[in-house]
């Protein structure tokens, strides 16, 4: 057997956020073959699994960068935050007026009212260029077209001992106030930080990541991680393309992951991964 992992924004879903025809026809064609096909993302379970649902498609899932692992409705691995470190990062975002949601297992916890520093943060990019202000407001799109948002005040006060928080997401416009959260994070060996645009972080347990997500689902199928396959486009895909196989960036991929990948296919609105699929592996 042979395992095919694929991230999802930027790479499975196009900019509409849905998976193309196209796509799910070569994952069907793939399955078919006798492969394995999974999905790794940062998104929550609950995200996730409605995505998959509108598309038809049944397959295991590794979110919140390698928190949660479920096939089907069996949680069959997790990494999550305890209380004490939840609340410590929260004190941070807090501090740096930054917009923040708690990932449990339940769902995403966020408090809309926190929404109101997002649009502040825009408004700051009157005059920046036409790219990012569309970027920006796609980033806003994605954070308002989640599944599974739980409406939640007073994040800072929540007991999140039996929530099971798998990740923690953060959101800011502003390059110095991101800066420094990062310089703080990134000093921390208790954590796992990454991110999925250059406006974002995302913090999760310090055994999590995709590629140790990649290790235990290869495992656990028995599969070699030289039969794995791996499509990703973002820095939180870079440790999968770490251990697999055969690692394929996305043509919309940052620079790092298309030096670190064994192939290059088409963008995520061109239907890459169809083409990485019939293309490159099933051949």
């Amino acid at each position: 057997m042979k395992l095919i992992t694929i991230d999802l924004d930027g790479t499975l879903l196009g900019t509409d956020g849905k998976i193309s025809p196209a796509n799910v026809k070569a994952i069907q064609k793939a399955e078919e073959a006798g492969y394995k096909v999974s999905i790794s993302t940062g998104r929550s379970r609950h995200d996730t699994e409605e995505i998959l649902k509108q598309a038809a498609l049944k397959l295991p899932i590794t979110t919140g960068n390698g928190g949660e692992t479920y096939q089907e409705n069996e949680r069959l691995f997790s990494f999550t935050l305890s209380n004490g470190l939840v609340h410590e990062i929260i004190q941070l975002l807090e501090a740096n007026d930054m917009y923040y949601e708690v990932y449990t297992k339940d769902g995403i916890k966020a408090d809309r009212q926190k929404q109101e520093i997002i649009y502040k943060e825009m408004q700051a990019l009157e005059h920046a260029s036409e790219e990012k202000k569309k970027w920006a407001e796609y980033a806003l799109y994605l954070i308002g077209s989640q599944h599974g948002v739980i409406p939640t005040t007073g994040l800072s006060k929540l007991d999140y001992t039996d929530e099971g928080v798998y990740k923690i997401f953060m959101l800011s416009f502003d390059e110095d106030k991101l800066r420094e959260v990062h310089r703080v994070l990134n000093a921390r060996t208790d954590i796992a930080l990454t991110a999925s645009g250059e406006e974002n972080l995302e913090v999760s347990h310090q055994d999590a990541g995709k590629g140790n997500g990649l290790k235990l689902l290869a495992n656990h199928f028995n599969v070699s991680l030289e039969n794995t396959f791996v499509l990703g486009d973002s820095m939180n895909d870079y440790s999968m393309f770490q251990v697999a196989g055969t690692s394929i960036a996305m043509e919309n991929a940052i620079d790092e992951l298309k030096a670190l990948s064994s192939r290059i296919t088409k963008t995520n609105d061109e239907n890459g991964v169809a083409y990485a699929i019939e293309n490159y592996i099933l051949p």
